[in-house]
């Protein structure tokens, strides 16, 4: 895109509590950015599997823990975007708790985004990011959604949901994941309709490349 200095890779890191609209944000600036390229990394995708032995009680396993996420490889492939160069990302299966046995082709990218629940909460992370966002959205609406979602996409009961919830999700949030907000630049709403988050964080990444305004 005429204007853009090609030495410049600017990153930016989507942070939120389960629901909150991160993978949404995420998609919806890749979309408003175009024709620029932009290269999207989900920490879930960067889970570690499941033992074989364990899989068949996947709500056993707390996921949202730190531990639960490949960090180095993480850390590794977004800094490898960074400089300008292309990764083989994973692809993290939730229905199977595995990793694809092909992994996903990046190349390398003006605009890099990174969205998970924790990208804020890592310092090995933070460092990587131009311009860290954080989704603030109410406790009641992430539940609903992650319910909706879990209910139709991943097949599980309501007390499943419930369960998962009040033993991990939750005490997740509030240890790791809301205490993370301190580090954003921005914070922004995910309620349904929200248009002017999008536009927000699209702007502030226009002018990090020295891109004329729209």
């Amino acid at each position: 895109m005429s204007g853009w200095e090609a030495s410049r890779v600017v990153v930016t890191g989507i942070a939120g509590g389960t629901c909150a609209g991160k993978s949404w944000l995420a998609d919806a600036v890749v979309e408003a950015l175009h024709p620029l390229k932009v290269a999207l990394l989900r920490q879930d995708d960067y889970l570690w599997p499941l033992p074989p032995e364990v899989r068949e009680q996947p709500l056993l396993h707390d996921f949202d823990r730190p531990e639960a996420t490949d960090w180095e490889r993480l850390e590794s492939d977004l800094g490898k975007l960074r400089a300008g160069s292309a990764v083989a990302a994973p692809r993290f299966d939730p229905n199977t708790h595995d990793r694809a046995a092909r992994p996903r082709r990046l190349s390398s990218a003006p605009v890099v985004v990174v969205e998970g629940l924790l990208v804020l909460a890592r310092p090995e992370i933070r460092r990587l990011l131009d311009l860290k966002v954080f989704v603030d959205t109410p406790a009641d609406v992430r539940l609903i959604r992650r319910a909706h979602r879990d209910l139709q996409q991943r097949q599980r009961s309501w007390p499943e949901v419930v369960e998962q919830y009040l033993r991990f999700v939750r005490p997740a949030h509030t240890q790791w994941v809301e205490p993370s907000r301190q580090w954003a630049d921005l914070v922004v709403s995910g309620l349904p309709g929200d248009q002017p988050c999008l536009d927000i964080v699209v702007s502030r990444l226009r002018k990090l490349l020295h891109l004329p305004s729209t």
